[in-house]
C-alpha cells in the first residue's frame, strides 16, 4: 500500500523544496508552503466538519509546538509555517511525533554544526523537520 496522493504531491514535495532552499539561502519559500495547502484542500478526501477541526488542530500544534524558539529568535518563521502544514497532513498526533523526530535530527544537526561550522550561523531547520517527517512515516505509519 502506498502513501495518500496528498503526501505524494503535496507534503514531500514541499519539504524537498523547503530543505534544499533553507540549506542554500536559508529561509522556506513560501510558495511552496501555499502549494502544500492548496494540494490538500484540492485532494484531500478529509472534507467533513470532523475532519476538517483535526486537521485544524494539527495545523495549531504544530504552530505552537515550536513558537517559543521562534519568539526567542532560534528559529524562523518558515520553520514554525512548515510545522503547521505538517499538522494539516498528519493530524494532532503525527505532529507531534515528528516535532520530537525533528528536534532529534535538530541536535544532530547542532553538534555536527558545534564540531565543524558546517551549516554557517544558522540551521538549515526545514532539512530536520523533513528527516522528521520521514522517520515519522517509515516508523509509525503501518
Amino acid at each position: 500500500m502506498g502513501l495518500p496522493v496528498t503526501l505524494e504531491f503535496g507534503l514531500l514535495p514541499v519539504l524537498g523544496v523547503a530543505a534544499w532552499v533553507d540549506v542554500r539561502q536559508r529561509r522556506v519559500p513560501n510558495g511552496a508552503l501555499i502549494w502544500g495547502a492548496a494540494v490538500f484542500v484540492l485532494l484531500s478526501s478529509d472534507k467533513t466538519m470532523g475532519q476538517i477541526e483535526w486537521h485544524l488542530l494539527g495545523a495549531l500544534i504544530g504552530l505552537l509546538v515550536y513558537l517559543p524558539f521562534y519568539a526567542k529568535k532560534s528559529m524562523g518563521a518558515g520553520d514554525i509555517k512548515l510545522m503547521a502544514l505538517v499538522g494539516v497532513y498528519l493530524g494532532p498526533p503525527g505532529v507531534l511525533m515528528v516535532s520530537l523526530y525533528a528536534a532529534l535530527v535538530g541536535g544532530v544537526m547542532a553538534l555536527l554544526f558545534v564540531l565543524t561550522q558546517v551549516f554557517g550561523r544558522r540551521l538549515p531547520f526545514a532539512v530536520a523537520i523533513g528527516m522528521g517527517v520521514l522517520s515519522y512515516l517509515w516508523r509509525d505509519v503501518k
